[in-house]
């Protein structure tokens, strides 16, 4: 590589330094991935330019980051996968119960205080569900007791 490129890269990972510094606490973890991903696509794309790397695999890299990145529309396409890959993974998942829930229980669950308002129980499920809801990596054991300690209280 030319020392042109090589300051070119490093003068753009100075600026993305900066740039992820920038960010907000809170969505810098998913900055960093950002960032690395761009990485790593430069990095393949210099890599088959020169040479390093054999334009085959730069298409199997690629295939794969777009494989992990859109698999859910593969198993919208092809359901048969689905059915595949649940079979493969045997999940333990804790049940809930059927029976209600003490107003106690509910409390605890939601961390509300006796005598909360609805306003209040209905911000702690919403603020429990958006870091506890199974699309977010929760479990739906967990999501379904929430729901459950939120329907207690509210029938009150």
């Amino acid at each position: 590589m030319t020392p042109f490129v090589i300051v070119i890269l490093c003068a753009l990972l100075i600026y993305s330094l900066f740039w992820l510094k920038r960010q907000p606490t809170a969505q810098r973890p998913r900055a960093t991935l950002k960032l690395l991903f761009i990485i790593a696509v430069v990095l393949i794309v210099i890599l088959t330019i020169t040479g390093r790397l054999h334009w085959f695999g730069a298409a199997l890299l690629t295939a794969l980051i777009f494989v992990k990145k859109y698999s859910f529309l593969l198993l919208r396409v092809f359901p048969f996968l689905r059915t595949l890959l649940r079979g493969k993974t045997k999940k333990t998942a804790q049940q809930p119960n059927n029976g209600s829930l003490s107003r106690q229980e509910a409390l605890d669950i939601l961390g509300v205080p006796e005598g909360a308002s609805h306003a209040e129980i209905i911000a702690a499920h919403k603020r429990l569900m958006q870091k506890l809801h199974p699309d977010q990596g929760g479990s739906n054991f967990l999501a379904s007791q929430i729901n459950q300690a939120r329907d207690t209280l509210l029938k009150e």
